[in-house]
């Protein structure tokens, strides 16, 4: 009788306690994977533009990149306009902070707030196409020059 009842405390303790923190694992988780997603998705983009040998512009379509074998595209998209390739798509907080620390603090990589290119690491105000949505997850690079 005493097993049982040590096995059915142990139970009761395993999930009160454990599911929370496997939450937690499991939204890190799907924040880095999401970050690696769009990360793999950007420079497929911009391999594929770094080797085109003329001025691209407009939308970049999925059958132009080369993407690994079995990869699953999130709701990314690419874009060229005025020589500037853009690559956005919408991420949570938790996953753009990811995306952050996976590209090292890349300047390149942020998001669209007002309107504009946030965090500005530029002496003024970058403005970003309204095709972008707010609050989207934006990478902005120099193409064809």
């Amino acid at each position: 009788m005493y097993p049982f009842a040590i096995i059915g405390i142990v139970m009761v303790f395993l999930f009160t306690f454990l599911p929370s923190s496997l939450k937690e694992d499991m939204a890190e988780s799907k924040s880095k994977y999401t970050a690696l997603n769009y990360l793999i998705y950007r420079d497929s983009v911009h391999k594929f533009l770094f080797n085109e040998d003329e001025n691209y512009t407009g939308s970049v379509k999925d059958s132009d990149i080369v993407l690994p074998t079995g990869f699953i595209k999130k709701n990314w998209s690419a874009f060229v306009k005025d020589d500037i390739c853009f690559v956005y798509g919408n991420a949570t907080d938790s996953e753009k902070i990811a995306v952050n620390k996976m590209s090292k603090g890349s300047h390149s990589i942020g998001e669209k707030r007002n309107g504009f290119f946030y965090p500005n690491h530029i002496s003024k105000n970058y403005p970003l196409p309204n095709f972008i949505p707010e609050d989207a997850l934006v990478s902005i690079m120099e193409v064809n020059s």
